[in-house]
């Protein structure tokens, strides 16, 4: 059975089918577990998926298992050949990117000309909604405290503290004093390398991605709309995804995919 993150993926990735027909050879960045890397195999296509050593194992991440085989990189030099690939692919990755045009740079390289790249990336409401869900979600993990035995503390506090990841390494949390761990605990942190997280209700927004990508030289580039409503802690986890996908409508779409053209 799918976790729910797993059912999002799959929500996220199935209407986008049409852009990796079978026998494409295919660059997955940031594979993770491999879940969407399986899905894209399954269509036929010739999949290889990469990611940096200090990832996530999977279930911290909410997925249920390792999927597909993914290969370590340095997160920056993409270690294939020019012109490789007939489709370039990320999920929720792109913005952890430290040197964004460096990493452009390379995907471009690695695309075959006129290839496509596809990236799933979480628009400027999701950040919005995610930072307002942050003390909702953990006033809910503090009252689930009590109910856990004193063996669980310390997986608690991991539970709690949220952790900074980019694309290039994923650091453990520092040994901090209380009042630093309390501070810690009530601030909403930013997820890539933006210095805080007001920073990215700005360079979440599609015009930044869109000049981005222009500048790096694709075409035909354009945006859809993504499919469904979530917080970047998916509360509310037993909400229908039929519910998601109205509140998508209302409140804004948890992600964009973009489709570019070398």
């Amino acid at each position: 059975m799918e976790t729910l993150l797993e059912r999002i993926r799959r929500a996220e990735l199935v209407p986008l089918k049409s852009y990796f027909p079978a026998g494409s050879r295919v660059l997955e960045l940031g594979g993770g577990s491999g879940f969407q890397a399986s899905i894209l195999s399954s269509w036929a296509c010739h999949v290889k998926s990469i990611d940096v050593a200090t990832r996530p194992d999977p279930h911290s991440q909410r997925y249920g298992r390792q999927y597909f085989a993914v290969t370590t990189y340095d997160g920056q030099n993409i270690p294939f050949a020019d012109d490789s690939f007939d489709v370039v692919y990320s999920s929720h990755m792109l913005y952890h990117a430290v040197d964004l045009d460096l990493m452009l740079a390379e995907m471009k390289r690695v695309v075959r000309q006129g290839g496509v790249a596809v990236h799933v990336l979480p628009s400027a409401a999701w950040r919005f909604w995610t930072t307002l869900a942050h003390y909702p979600n953990l006033l809910k993990k503090l009252l689930a405290r009590p109910r856990q035995g004193p063996d669980s503390s310390v997986a608690a506090q991991k539970t709690i503290l949220p952790k900074r990841t980019d694309a290039v390494s994923y650091p453990s949390a520092p040994r901090l004093s209380p009042f630093s761990r309390v501070r810690m605990v009530l601030t909403v942190r930013p997820l890539g390398p933006s210095s805080d997280v007001f920073g990215e209700w700005t360079s979440f927004r599609k015009r930044r991605w869109r000049a981005a990508f222009r500048a790096a030289g694709f075409h035909e580039v354009k945006d859809l709309r993504g499919p469904l409503f979530y917080t970047g802690h998916l509360m509310l986890s037993g909400l229908p995804f039929g519910l998601r996908s109205f509140l998508a409508f209302v409140m804004g779409p948890a992600s964009f995919t973009w489709i570019l053209r070398r």
